[in-house]
């Protein structure tokens, strides 16, 4: 089946399916009005508080949200605040938050046909070249412990930061995701520039069953194929 998926801006997605519409960490860049326009059911994911993943301004659109409970607001009508390990059905899809190595949570979303996951903040957030080997040590083990999670569920579509402000190695969070989650299709994001993401793309190629997109610009729409 055909899933729609565009990249927005920094860690903000759209991802479209035959049943809904999935908008994550949407803060900045144009959000097509078609979207909220549609008769498909619409819902919003905030994975936490930073302003770099948060506006306020979502609330304008009277969707349904999914927040993580370290945004500072009560939660109201149509508004659900959750945290690691919480699960949640809303209409026609079904919600797992997972843990981040950073600040609130992750999602993985499943409409019954595809499963969707963005990962927020969570990353292996190490380093390397002004950390202590004991403190990358314990950075890379919070997130592999998290992933291990993850990784007992299927992924057709996943949205992962690949930072280039890590210096060497940046993009180990996502090769350790690749490797343990297999997702099918892989989309970077919280990126610091577009040619960033050119040394991942290599490393895609040893992996058959895994597509990777490079989004070179705002509101660049993708249409991947998922199977079933």
């Amino acid at each position: 089946m055909k899933v729609k998926v565009e990249y927005l801006s920094h860690s903000g997605y759209v991802v479209e399916t035959d049943k809904i519409i999935m908008i994550f960490d949407y803060v900045n860049g144009i959000l097509p009005s078609k979207y909220l326009k549609s008769q498909k059911q619409c819902c919003f994911f905030i994975t936490h508080h930073h302003s770099d993943h948060f506006s306020e301004s979502v609330f304008a659109y009277k969707k349904t949200i999914v927040m993580s409970d370290d945004i500072k607001l009560d939660a109201f009508f149509n508004v659900f605040k959750v945290r690691p390990g919480d699960m949640l059905v809303c209409d026609q899809i079904s919600v797992k938050v997972f843990g981040s190595t950073d600040e609130g949570v992750s999602f993985l979303v499943s409409d019954g046909d595809v499963n969707i996951f963005h990962a927020g903040d969570l990353n292996n957030w190490h380093w390397k070249d002004e950390s202590t080997q004991d403190e990358v040590d314990a950075a890379e083990k919070a997130f592999l412990k998290i992933v291990d999670q993850i990784a007992e569920f299927p992924i057709d579509v996943a949205m992962f930061p690949v930072d280039d402000r890590m210096g060497s190695a940046f993009d180990l969070g996502a090769r350790q995701f690749i490797d343990k989650c297999k997702p099918s299709h892989l989309f970077p994001m919280h990126f610091q520039s577009f040619e960033s993401l050119l040394p991942l793309q290599i490393y895609m190629h040893n992996f058959k069953h895994l597509r990777y997109y490079l989004p070179v610009r705002e509101n660049h729409l993708f249409e991947v194929e998922v199977t079933s």
